[in-house]
């Protein structure tokens, strides 16, 4: 996405209505069949309640109901109380339903998230408060951490996979709770490689040795 994604997405064909629209064709279509496919959204938020929103009503009254719908987030709605509100609105409505939501954070730590700069052009607002609410979310609905693995910033990983670990253990979440996904692209330098193979040693002995 970030090298091709204008080829693969034309920015003329990226728009939100138009997504939506056949996101209801596709939905429909799926009723009809009484097919039931584990559904995953990855979008920014306020797409992703439309969509989420659309396919809860969509199944609510289905013979078949998909058996879950699996949504990727980087977590700023934690940033606005109001959002975090309607999200836990939709995560209850879907339980009730039983096509429950599930929400992965996909956020890469305090020692590691400058990797992902905050778009807004303001200052990084995602301080130790901001992380906190993040796990209280994740421990209150039972939902965990796919972090990304950059090239840059690898040798601060050790320290930031321990400051995870912290965190999980502050908000009694499973050390397990964690996904660690390596973002494969030209910039591995062999430097990078190699301090990529000394966390993995360092995983490795955390993990079975500690």
């Amino acid at each position: 996405m970030a090298n091709f994604g204008n080829e693969l997405y034309p920015p003329e064909l990226q728009d939100d209505k138009r997504v939506l629209a056949n996101l209801q064709i596709l939905l429909a279509w799926l009723v009809d069949r009484k097919l039931t496919p584990k559904l995953e959204l990855f979008s920014g938020d306020p797409f992703s309640l439309q969509a989420v929103s659309m396919i809860l009503d969509k199944f609510e009254n289905a013979e078949s109901k998909p058996k879950s719908i699996v949504i990727p987030t980087n977590y700023t709605f934690i940033l606005s109380k109001a959002l975090t509100e309607k999200i836990e609105s939709l995560v209850e409505r879907s339980r009730r339903l039983g096509i429950p939501i599930f929400l992965s954070a996909s956020i890469d730590g305090r020692y590691c998230e400058a990797n992902r700069p905050f778009r807004s052009g303001k200052s990084d607002p995602r301080d130790d408060g901001y992380y906190d609410r993040v796990f209280a979310f994740n421990k209150k609905w039972g939902f965990s951490f796919h972090p990304m693995i950059y090239s840059d910033r690898i040798d601060s990983w050790q320290n930031n996979f321990l400051w995870f670990q912290e965190m999980l253990k502050k908000h009694d979440i499973p050390w397990s709770n964690i996904y660690l996904l390596e973002v494969r692209n030209k910039e591995w330098s062999r430097d990078n490689i190699l301090g990529f193979e000394e966390f993995i040693k360092f995983l490795i002995r955390w993990i079975f040795f500690v």
